[in-house]
């Protein structure tokens, strides 16, 4: 869909522009990309490839989507002379891996969050989408069901601020049958520059990449650990039960952020660390009982060049997450972790 050219703001500006709009949406997407398909089939015959029908696994082997909805946006200055170009993306379903029997990785919620774009000198450069649409752009994603009815057409609105790369989800993944974790996973990347306050009371403008992951369960060891045969290893599984001897971890969380500084003139870089677990434990070995509960990791540190002196200058500033004068407050630094922690 495209219109008429609409004014739009530029993310941490007050500068506004010109631009053409075109979207694209789509739902209830299902694809298969690989060798021996197909694999969606109208195995009913209803003429309609749907949930209803039972996926051809025989001889399929690739890469599985399902139930994808996403809605994408294009926008291009409408300024002669001006080549900036942005994008946004948002979408969602699930995917999996089909076709190879010693592994197996699946993702029951897998979604994507981007904005982004370039200005006229190719610099990086995004647009503010939920001030220049009033709350954001809202991209239809399918059909009006009944026309001129009561009932609408399915959207997605795009509300992005600033400059984003985003992927969330919640995966298993089992090799060979002696490797079975699950849970949920965050990745992000900013484009915005943040302040950050160092130990030493100075500031810099920074990049920041975050990882995180939550309610992760892993199990590695022989037997099989999902005692009650629902395709992954939680906290509701009991391995020993099920007959199976390894090691088991249970509900680990983590986030890690790495900063660097926007200057590229600077070559310091700086990271933090949280990690917890509720549990270890080796599981189904008679007469031995190893157990550590409660376990946390803590890390903030940093890397600096050396400076070539024969002094040791000692080690390099950090950052202080405390200090008010950051952009992230003297709260913290939160940093996603997956099925919304």
């Amino acid at each position: 869909k495209s219109g008429t050219p609409q004014p739009v703001k530029i993310a941490g500006s007050t500068a506004t522009k010109q631009v053409s709009v075109m979207t694209i949406g789509a739902s209830d997407v299902n694809a298969f990309v690989g060798i021996g398909g197909p694999y969606f089939v109208d195995s009913n015959n209803d003429g309609i490839i749907d949930d209803s029908d039972t996926p051809q696994t025989d001889g399929a082997m690739g890469f599985v989507l399902r139930n994808v909805e996403f809605a994408l946006a294009l926008f291009k200055s409408t300024q002669v002379g001006d080549t900036s170009s942005y994008y946004a993306i948002k979408a969602f379903g699930g995917a999996e891996v089909v076709g190879i029997d010693a592994l197996t990785i699946r993702a029951d919620v897998l979604g994507v969050d981007i904005n982004g774009g370039k200005d006229s000198t190719g610099a990086a450069q995004s647009l503010d989408l939920k001030a220049s649409f009033a709350g954001g752009l809202v991209v239809e994603t399918g059909l009006d069901p009944d026309g001129a009815g009561d009932l609408t057409a399915p959207t997605l609105t795009l509300d992005y601020t600033g400059g984003l790369l985003r992927a969330y989800g919640s995966v298993t993944l089992i090799i060979e049958n002696f490797v079975y974790v699950s849970g949920n996973f965050e990745f992000r990347k900013s484009t915005n520059p943040e302040n950050v306050v160092l130990s030493n009371g100075t500031s810099k403008q920074v990049s920041a990449l975050t990882v995180g992951a939550s309610d992760i369960n892993a199990f590695f060891g022989v037997g099989n650990p999902d005692s009650n045969g629902d395709g992954m290893f939680d906290i509701s599984d009991d391995p020993a039960a099920n007959g199976a001897i390894g090691l088991a971890i249970a509900d680990f969380d983590f986030g890690l952020a790495l900063f660097k500084p926007v200057d590229t003139t600077d070559k310091s870089s700086y990271y933090a660390l949280r990690a917890e677990a509720a549990g270890i434990s080796l599981v189904g070995v008679p007469g031995v009982l190893l157990n550590a509960t409660g376990l946390k990791v803590e890390v903030n540190g940093a890397s600096a060049p050396s400076t070539g002196a024969s002094t040791p200058t000692g080690p390099p500033p950090v950052i202080n997450f405390a200090a008010a004068g950051s952009s992230f407050g003297s709260s913290g630094y939160s940093v996603g972790m997956g099925g919304g922690n």
